[in-house]
């Protein structure tokens, strides 16, 4: 759920810190990243009696602020990346944000909550999970159970090389990553019940393929969908020549200039569609009728949103990393895994031809065993 559940847990289970918390209903500030649906389905938790800042860091995100202002329901301020370090208790209480790299240009003093997107795992490209970046963090909201141990592990792992000086904290880092950080389970921020099957029918012959990979530099490289993309589009070109395909990239991927030039070769091809509308996570879900993607969190989040598994291509010269394997071996029982191009189209065929309660029943698998719903 949101943010006024998180206060409320806290209070629970961390009475060393309530009562620094309890009077922190001043001043909220969002920090408006790529999955801003999240933070306006967090907004809609807050104490009705707290004041709220929303505001977005130019050249961060690629925003539009008149469709940040209208997906949030508010007025949306843009800063530059500048201004961030000057932000101070007589400012905000707390800041809570869903994107990791400006928290340790904060100010000591305020409190900060890391509400993360997506409800699993994936094949992290770092040592220590992402700890390292979340280590700046006062409260971390984690919604997938598997997730949660990973993290205490990689945070347990990133403060005792801090520890033994086998790494440094951040130079520019106005607060410290050896603090007290709570992992504060929740239930998904944009999903506070399961959903019912209404399908009745199979998704059929002539379907749209989404294709959604993560961001590039958060995932093992050789599981990225930019390093075996040629075997994913020589597979949905060859063998379902009638079916629509949207590619969505990673927005913070845009300024790569590299894969804007692969943006541009696919659109030249007349098959494929890129999404390039700012739209929520959401509304893309709702155009296509199964999801490609290598490791992103917005594979779960599909199917929390449309009971349909997505398919996860991991390539099989990828699967000499045990973090790989692992996240191959955990997420293949939640949905369809190919590792080969073959793979790729049994899976493709097995969704689109699978009965909805067949389907179904691994969105409530998923539910059951790996989120907080309960």
């Amino acid at each position: 759920m949101g943010v006024y559940l998180y206060v409320l847990v806290i209070y629970a289970a961390c009475k060393d810190i309530a009562d620094e918390w309890r009077g922190c209903h001043r001043h909220y500030l969002y920090r408006l990243s790529d999955y801003i649906d999240y933070l306006s389905r967090i907004r809609t938790f807050l104490p009705t009696d707290c004041d709220i800042t929303a505001f977005n860091i130019a050249g961060f995100t690629g925003l539009d602020i008149s469709r940040a202002s209208d997906v949030m329901g508010m007025a949306v301020q843009e800063v530059q990346a500048a201004q961030i370090p000057f932000f101070t208790k007589a400012d905000f209480d707390v800041i809570i944000m869903n994107e990791t790299e400006v928290a340790r240009r904060i100010d000591d003093s305020i409190r900060t909550v890391f509400a993360a997107h997506g409800s699993s795992i994936i094949p992290s490209s770092g040592r220590f999970m992402h700890a390292d970046i979340m280590a700046y963090f006062d409260v971390i909201t984690v919604a997938n159970k598997a997730n949660m141990h990973i993290l205490a592990d990689g945070m347990s792992a990133f403060r005792k090389a801090r520890r033994l000086g086998e790494c440094e904290g951040k130079a520019s880092a106005l607060r410290s990553d050896m603090r007290i950080s709570y992992l504060m389970p929740t239930q998904p921020v944009k999903k506070e019940k399961p959903l019912t099957n209404t399908r009745t029918k199979p998704i059929g012959e002539q379907f749209t393929i989404g294709i959604m990979p993560t961001m590039a530099q958060v995932i093992q490289p050789d599981v990225s969908f930019y390093f075996c993309a040629p075997e994913v589009i020589g597979v949905l070109f060859e063998k379902f020549p009638g079916c629509k395909i949207i590619f969505r990239p990673y927005p913070a991927d845009l300024s790569n200039r590299h894969i804007v030039q692969f943006c541009a070769n696919l659109l030249g091809t007349g098959r494929v569609e890129i999404d390039l509308s700012g739209s929520t996570s959401a509304e893309f879900f709702s155009k296509v009728d199964l999801l490609i993607t290598d490791g992103s969190t917005g594979g779960v989040s599909f199917m929390l949103n449309r009971g349909v598994p997505p398919i996860y291509y991991v390539p099989a010269k990828s699967m000499n990393s045990s973090f790989t394997r692992m996240f191959a071996d955990k997420m293949r029982t939640s949905a369809p895994v190919a590792h080969t191009p073959v793979e790729l189209e049994e899976c493709i065929r097995y969704v689109a031809g699978s009965h909805p309660g067949v389907l179904f029943k691994f969105y409530e698998n998923y539910c059951r065993d790996e989120l907080f719903f309960e």
